[in-house]
C-alpha cells in the first residue's frame, strides 16, 4: 500500500492535488537528502480535500530546485485517491488521521501503513514531525499539540502564536510521533488559499534551517495556549445556518465567529426551532452530560 521513493517523480511539483493520482499510485513517502541528515517529516493530504500542505511542499521544493536542502526532508503524501475527487476520504476508506499508532478504531490495512511510516522515520532519526491540515471556518492559523513538549511549543510559534493542546481523538499523526521528536499539527485555514500555502512553506523552510530546539518552552507572552476539553457536534440529520443564513433552518447560530473568541457565561451561541430536540451532542466528558455541562437552553 505504501510506496517509498528517494527522489521527486517528474511532474509532482506542478501537479494540482486532484491530479497527483496521475503521478503517484497511492500513499507515498518521499525521502530527500539535505545538509543535515536527520529529516523533517511533513505529512500532507491525510484528508483529500485539504491541499495547503501539498502546495506548501511544492513551493519549498521549487525554492531549492538548484541548491541543496538545509536539512533532509521526508514528505508523506497520504490520501491520493480522495484528493482525486476533492473529498476528505472515500466512502470505503477510514479517516487517514485516525489510524496511526494509538488508534481505538477497528484495525485496517491503513493502520499497518501508518505504523510502517512511523518505523521508517524512526530509523532515520526524525528531527521534527509536521502534519498539515485545512479547516472550513474563518479561523486564524493555529497549531495543535497532543503533548506539552517545550520543543513542540517552540516549533508551533514559528507558525502561529495560537496553540491548542488536545488528547482526543486518538490515532492521529501528531500523537504517533510524540515519542520520536517534537510533533505538531498545523491548521492552515481554508483550502485553496495561496497566501496560506506561502505561509506554510515559510514554516517548512524555517524548520529545515533549525539546528536544534531551545530546551525551554516559549515565554508566556509569545503564545496563547488553549486546552481542548470537549467537542460539541450537530447531528448529521440537522442543518445549521449562520447569521441570516438559510431561512427555515431548524438551528440558527449567530454570525459565524472568528475562532477562539473569549466568551463568558451566558454567551449566546444561537437558537433552535421551538420543540426541536437538543441540536448538539458531545464527545468526551460524558457525551450528553458534556452538552448539559457546557450549554444551557432557554425557551424564548
Amino acid at each position: 500500500m505504501l510506496s517509498i521513493l528517494t527522489d521527486i517523480p517528474p511532474g509532482l511539483l506542478e501537479a494540482a492535488p486532484t491530479e497527483v493520482h496521475r503521478i503517484l499510485a497511492g500513499p507515498t513517502l518521499i525521502h530527500l537528502p539535505g545538509q543535515r541528515p536527520e529529516p523533517v517529516l511533513v505529512s500532507v493530504l491525510l484528508h483529500g480535500n485539504e491541499d495547503t500542505g501539498l502546495l506548501a511542499a511544492q513551493i519549498v521544493l521549487k525554492r531549492y530546485a538548484q541548491r541543496p536542502l538545509p536539512r533532509a526532508l521526508s514528505i508523506f503524501i497520504g490520501n491520493v485517491a480522495a484528493a482525486r475527487l476533492g473529498v476528505r476520504r472515500l466512502v470505503d476508506q477510514p479517516d487517514y488521521n485516525r489510524v496511526w499508532p494509538g488508534s481505538d478504531r477497528p484495525h485496517t490495512p491503513e493502520h499497518e501503513m501508518m505504523t510502517q511510516v512511523v518505523e521508517e522515520m524512526r530509523g532515520r532519526h526524525v528531527f521534527a514531525s509536521v502534519d498539515m491540515h485545512n479547516n472550513s471556518g474563518l479561523n486564524p492559523y493555529y497549531a495543535c499539540v497532543s503533548r506539552l513538549d517545550p520543543r513542540a511549543l517552540q516549533l508551533c510559534t514559528l507558525f502561529s502564536r495560537t496553540v491548542v493542546h488536545f488528547d482526543r481523538p486518538l490515532g492521529v499523526q501528531v500523537s504517533a510521533f510524540n515519542d520520536l521528536c517534537p510533533a505538531v499539527t498545523l491548521e492552515c485555514g481554508r483550502a485553496g488559499v495561496s497566501a496560506s500555502a506561502e505561509h506554510a512553506a515559510d514554516f517548512i523552510e524555517g524548520c529545515l534551517h533549525l539546528a536544534e530546539f531551545p530546551p525551554h518552552a516559549p515565554h508566556a507572552q509569545d503564545l496563547d495556549l488553549y486546552n481542548s476539553v470537549a467537542t460539541v457536534k450537530v447531528p448529521g440529520d440537522m442543518t445549521i445556518s449562520f447569521g441570516e443564513g438559510r431561512r427555515g433552518s431548524p438551528v440558527r447560530a449567530g454570525p459565524r465567529p472568528y475562532e477562539f473568541p473569549r466568551a463568558g457565561a451566558a454567551h449566546l451561541l444561537g437558537a433552535r426551532a421551538r420543540g426541536l430536540r437538543a441540536p448538539a451532542r458531545g464527545d468526551r466528558c460524558g457525551g450528553q452530560q458534556c452538552v448539559r455541562a457546557l450549554l444551557h437552553g432557554e425557551q424564548g
